[in-house]
């Protein structure tokens, strides 16, 4: 079973990350990284990989960059190479399981999940529909939705429809609503059933939108927008 870890670098000059297989694994290692990632956020989904960002250039003030990484391993090994980070800089790592977005990372731990949907939002406003092609989400869904646009900004994010499984404490399926605060993702709010939450404003220009299913009552999913 894949499992998912977002990685955020909030920079203003290069870093480079390499992400490796742990020894005595299901798959051997890789003699070298089987993927070289060199864009702003995105989806890393390989056995082993690099991630170089503007090396040896430099990145505009307050940008924000998200990858999801997957990698077919209980736990995975991340080694900084090379970095250009100042004080005021940052690289953080933050597990994902169904039960929500960790607070801390600690390197070796498990995470055992695996992505039914992602989409990193990236322009300074949009909207997104899930299930993307209409119809009912499906059982065991996981789906991650950070928002980070590169213009900085402080967009508001709001729900226009839900329509998820009812619940007094959405312990089935649920929505988690997350915004980046003091160096890590708090948890603003959860939802199910067809609750409307509270348009949050994300301050610090990152946002993330976390989504799980149980076994049944499966419904259409929801809708949202950010400007």
């Amino acid at each position: 079973m894949n499992s998912s870890l977002i990685i955020l670098v909030i920079a203003s000059c290069f870093a480079v990350v390499a992400a490796a297989p742990q020894p005595k694994q299901e798959h051997p290692e890789d003699p070298v990284p089987t993927v070289n990632v060199t864009t702003c956020g995105g989806l890393v989904d390989a056995t082993s990989a690099t991630i170089e960002f503007q090396l040896g250039g430099s990145i505009r003030a307050d940008m924000r960059c998200v990858w999801i990484v997957r990698a077919p391993y209980f736990t995975k090994r991340f080694n900084l190479v090379s970095s250009g980070l100042k004080e005021s800089d940052g690289l953080y790592f933050t597990p994902q399981s169904k039960d929500g977005l960790g607070t801390s990372q600690k390197l070796g731990s498990n995470w055992n999940t695996d992505l039914t949907g992602y989409a990193v939002l990236a322009t300074t406003k949009g909207n997104l529909t899930y299930p993307i092609n209409g119809g009912n989400y499906r059982s065991f869904e996981n789906a991650l939705f950070p928002i980070a646009p590169t213009v900085p900004g402080q967009p508001t994010l709001r729900f226009t429809r839900v329509d998820l499984e009812v619940h007094s404490s959405c312990l089935y399926d649920s929505i988690k609503t997350y915004n980046w605060f003091n160096g890590e993702y708090r948890q603003v709010s959860m939802i199910c059933g067809n609750i409307i939450p509270p348009s949050v404003t994300l301050q610090d220009g990152l946002g993330f939108v976390l989504f799980v299913s149980d076994i049944n009552n499966e419904r259409t999913g929801f809708e949202f927008a950010y400007e």
